[in-house]
């Protein structure tokens, strides 16, 4: 007689299944799916991105997006999720990337129509948004040709993000609702009445996340609300999505941006033991912007993703009308005598003028390395340069002083967008 062993535990089995999901039978809801990150059911290529992103990332119990059940969020659960995402959800992503820097139209209903500026802005369109006065109008599908239609270049920010920049010099946004044009983008560093405020957590209204689905077609997800564009011309949820159909145009606008100011041919030279020709620059100093608690007392980044406009702009709202907010720069250039400092460290503000304060693309004072020590000298753009002249390993090192970032946030001179607190800003940096 065989025996039932075998049987009975997987009996047994079943049924401390079923009983390990009363909850969800209970309250009616279904059963989480592996790998399904974003909790819609469906595991694509939205999900496969939520996966990546969190590499490296601790996992509780249960955790969807552990499939191995290993406490860590690694590349093998990625592979592993990859593999259950069906063809349609998991077109190639290699697409996501090609159309970088790529002009386009944009046909939400197969070429039926196309993405155009449209009409005016109604009175509470904007009022979500960071900076209401930046947006002059809307878009919508009310073109049928590509001759009609706005052309966008397809400016990356990160890996499958992009800001969507038309021929005109503006920017598609969204409020959550409708498509907005922009003629900028919000800072993160603003004035609100008096005070500069620093939003380090705010997520540009004006970046999109780029999903290939089939047929070559793509989909649009606002990253500030979540949502979608929509055949309509309107910003909807997931399941209302539409599948954008990209047309290759020429006559787009060109994003702004610095140039090298360099032509030639590089040679490159190595010698027969494998080492190669070139120049060292071994103390360099990129994101010390991140130092002092990030708020401006060194002011430019080497890199925004908002580009250029944002990572070296005027540096009046934290240095001040005329610098006299730069109070370490005084210090630290000589600009100012002990008397002058001294009734800066009380109230915050120099009684001169210390420099000129425009930032890109006048730059009338600054960057010059020798006679400022608050601003950024290795913009990417300027290091791609340095490169081409020879330039082959750079060694960045972290700086920050815990005491004088107390110091210049303690008497007003400088907003803060972090703690002060050496290994804080030390990780920030690194």
């Amino acid at each position: 007689m065989p025996s039932t062993r075998p049987l009975l535990a997987s009996l047994i089995a079943t049924v401390l299944l079923i009983a390990a999901l009363p909850s969800y039978a209970q309250c009616g809801g279904r059963v989480p799916l592996l790998c399904d990150a974003d909790g819609d059911y469906n595991v694509d290529q939205n999900d496969l991105l939520l996966i990546k992103s969190a590499l490296g990332d601790t996992a509780a119990p249960g955790d969807v997006r552990d499939i191995d059940a290993d406490g860590v969020i690694t590349r093998q659960d990625a592979n592993q999720c990859l593999a259950r995402c069906s063809a349609d959800s998991c077109a190639s992503t290699a697409s996501i990337y090609s159309v970088a820097n790529a002009c386009v139209a944009i046909s939400p209903d197969g070429g039926n129509s196309f993405l155009t500026g449209v009409g005016a802005l109604t009175a509470s369109a904007a009022v979500s948004l960071p900076d209401p006065s930046l947006v002059d109008g809307v878009y919508g599908p009310v073109v049928t040709t590509t001759t009609e239609a706005s052309r966008f270049v397809l400016r990356p920010t990160d890996l499958g993000k992009y800001l969507l920049f038309d021929e005109s010099a503006r920017y598609m946004t969204s409020n959550g609702e409708i498509l907005l044009r922009q003629t900028g983008l919000a800072s993160d560093t603003r004035l609100v009445g008096d005070e500069v405020v620093i939003d380090s957590d705010m997520q540009s209204e004006g970046e999109w996340q780029l999903l290939a689905v089939a047929d070559d077609r793509y989909r649009l997800k606002h990253l500030r609300s979540g949502k979608f564009v929509g055949a309509d011309g309107n910003v909807v949820g997931k399941v209302d999505a539409a599948d954008l159909e990209f047309v290759t145009l020429e006559g787009c606008a060109t994003f702004p941006e610095l140039t090298v100011d360099a032509s030639g041919d590089i040679t490159m030279t190595e010698f027969e033991d494998g080492s190669v020709y070139g120049f060292v620059e071994t103390h360099a100093h990129l994101f010390t912007n991140l130092a002092f608690g990030g708020g401006g007392t060194f002011h430019g980044s080497p890199f925004h993703p908002l580009g250029v406009q944002h990572a070296l702009a005027d540096c009046d709202l934290v240095h001040g009308d005329g610098g006299r907010r730069d109070v370490m720069g005084a210090g630290f250039s000589g600009g100012g005598s002990i008397e002058e400092l001294l009734p800066a460290l009380i109230n915050g503000e120099l009684p001169d003028k210390q420099h000129d304060t425009e930032g890109y693309p006048e730059f009338t004072e600054w960057p010059s390395a020798p006679f400022s020590s608050t601003h950024q000298m290795q913009y990417y753009k300027w290091i791609e340069r340095a490169y081409l002249s020879g330039l082959r390993l750079m060694v960045q090192h972290a700086t920050t002083n815990s005491f004088l970032c107390d110091m210049v946030t303690g008497i007003g001179a400088q907003p803060r967008r972090h703690d002060c607190n050496d290994m804080v800003n030390v990780d920030k940096i690194i």
